[in-house]
């Protein structure tokens, strides 16, 4: 509409403008022309209506098709988007049943292989069982035999003490004491644990299995069987150490660990015996067991049980061991007198040996002393006499001779002589008196200088003895007092005159007096070891 009003405006400004020119020339071709004008301009004006009509129709219909298409894709949109949904849908449901299927398949596996390794545990749980059950008896058997191994071994020890006391002591009477037997029960159960440590379906190392992921895999040592609660008491390891932890465990759940498990994982089998030997040991002592009277240490072997679980009576082999034990002990104590008398033997000789070694120094000594109390009247002599350091010929001691001496005779003057002949045997040769003697600092220098001498000369001739002693017994000079006992007995037993024998190599005689030479050697040696 406003382009038509637009060209309607030009038309009729054009038109007025060819009217005023018609005006001005000529009216008649310019209305003529001015009517074919407005003819072409009405034309003009229809077809530029019809045009336009047809153009806002085309637009309306565009309008509507672009509406129509809109709306074609919008629904398209979503149809698309509600089928993407649905194949969204049924994939998801598809794999969900898919999923479902495996995840059944898979619980179905997992619970057969569960019902499978729970057959398979309580199997083992059983053999486990099984197993422990031989161990339980035999320790229940075995620690019984051990409490009445010890209570006849308390009887033994004590009844000379009961007897004193008129008291009654029998291994019934221990046994009917409840502490005593708890104290009895203890010690058989750590007895049995240490000599059993590393025998088959006996080891006190166990690896715990078929319990909760705290305890499962944990490793520890068996303490005992608690026949209250029908547990074992397992001291498991921790970071701390071994043994730390105490647990109680049914039998059906504890795995013996083998020794090659033990040296994988870093560890050592337990025990306080002897090793893994057949002839393991244990050293059994209670204190205050029954009355106030202690069971002192006594040695019980794995071959000591071994026999018990063999004989047919058992009290009958506890008598007879414990009189085997009673013989024992006196011979025991008759070695150990006859030792000691021995020792005191040897020791008596040697302090004899020692005595006379000294009373010869303090003859010695005894003699230097005579011989210097004999100068020293000498020189108060002399000085009495005023003829100090005079060298004369025509003295007490005229006339002595003596050998050359650097190329020139011996001094026989008084001093020179007295010298010479009272000291020579003490000092040597080439001792100076010094001084004149008349001090007593003199003779204190000549007593610390004869000491001197005396100790050298004795040190020397003592290394001399050792060496030479200690060739006859066959060790070394500085061999120990246990070594030089060790060898002496030995050869002592080889030559004694009472165990004489012609395979020796030497007569009777021969060898009574090579004994008595080892007797010296060995009296010798021993004493750089007394006090």
């Amino acid at each position: 509409l406003w382009m038509r009003d637009t060209l309607r405006k030009a038309d009729i400004r054009k038109a007025f403008d060819i009217l005023t020119t018609m005006i001005n020339r000529r009216f008649l071709s310019a209305s003529l022309q001015f009517w074919h004008y407005l003819l072409q301009l009405e034309k003009k004006r229809s077809n530029a209506i019809h045009n336009l009509n047809i153009r806002s129709h085309n637009r309306e219909r565009k309008r509507q098709l672009t509406h129509a298409l809109d709306l074609w894709k919008e629904w398209n949109t979503v149809r698309t988007e509600e089928a993407k949904r649905a194949e969204t849908a049924r994939a998801q449901l598809e794999l969900r049943k898919s999923l479902e299927g495996a995840r059944k398949r898979k619980s179905e596996k997992k619970t057969k292989r569960h019902a499978k390794w729970m057959e398979e545990q309580v199997r083992l749980e059983q053999e486990r069982a099984e197993l422990w059950g031989k161990e339980i008896k035999n320790e229940i058997a075995t620690v019984q035999m051990l409490v009445d191994l010890m209570a006849a071994e308390f009887v033994r020890q004590n009844i000379g003490v009961m007897v004193a006391r008129v008291a009654d002591l029998s291994v019934a009477s221990v046994k009917r004491n409840e502490e005593a037997m708890e104290k009895l029960i203890a010690e058989g159960r750590l007895t049995y644990r240490i000599l059993h440590c590393e025998l088959e379906y006996s080891c006190s190392r166990v690896k715990i299995a078929g319990l909760s992921k705290e305890l499962n895999e944990r490793s520890g040592t068996i303490q005992h069987w608690d026949a209250m609660k029908e547990k074992y008491c397992v001291g498991l390891d921790t970071k701390r150490g071994k043994n730390v932890e105490v647990r109680f465990i049914k039998p059906g759940h504890l795995e013996i660990l083998s020794q090659a498990t033990e040296k994988r994982k870093g560890g050592s089998s337990s025990g306080h015996g002897n090793g893994g030997s057949p002839s393991r040991t244990y050293a059994v002592a209670i204190k205050s067991l029954f009355l106030n009277l202690d069971l002192d240490e006594f040695i019980v072997s794995l071959e000591i049980v071994q026999i018990m679980k063999k004989v047919e009576s058992l009290d009958t082999y506890l008598k007879a061991l414990m009189d085997q034990r009673d013989d024992d002990e006196r011979a025991r104590k008759w070695w150990e007198n006859e030792e000691k008398r021995r020792d005191e033997e040897a020791r008596r000789r040697r302090a004899e040996r020692k005595a006379r070694e000294n009373a010869a120094w303090e003859e010695e000594k005894k003699r230097y002393d005579e011989q210097k109390r004999r100068y020293q009247e000498w020189r108060r002599e002399q000085r009495k006499q005023n003829k100090k350091n005079v060298h004369s010929s025509n003295g007490p001691y005229a006339g002595t001779t003596g050998g050359p001496q650097g190329g020139r005779p011996k001094c026989t003057c008084p001093e020179c002589f007295i010298t010479r002949e009272f000291f020579g045997s003490f000092f040597g040769s080439g001792f100076s008196y010094g001084g004149d003697g008349d001090e007593d600092s003199d003779y204190d220098e000549w007593d610390d200088e004869w000491s001197r001498r005396q100790n050298s000369k004795r040190q020397a001739q003592k290394e001399d003895e050792d060496k030479n002693q200690s060739t006859i017994l066959g060790v070394a000079p500085s061999a120990s007092a246990q070594e030089i006992k060790s060898v002496y007995r030995k050869k002592a037993l080889m030559f004694h005159p009472d165990k004489y024998k012609p395979e020796l190599g030497m007569t009777k005689d021969e060898s009574t007096e090579h004994f008595k030479k080892l007797t010296n050697a060995y009296d010798h040696l021993m004493s750089n070891y007394d006090e």
